[in-house]
């Protein structure tokens, strides 16, 4: 599971993470998080490319 919580605070493991590709339209964490941009979007990921 990429997103687990630690302790009250949520940490993503990046080596688990696929961003949501095939689920969502975007990543989940980016739609969710409290904090704005905490979450790094990998733009080499196809979905990003023009």
């Amino acid at each position: 599971m990429a997103i687990s919580e630690a302790r009250g605070t949520f940490v993503i493991d990046p080596a688990l993470c696929t961003e949501c590709i095939g689920h969502f339209d975007t990543p989940q964490c980016v739609a969710i998080c409290p904090v704005d941009d905490t979450c790094v979007i990998d733009t080499r990921v196809p979905r990003y490319q023009a």
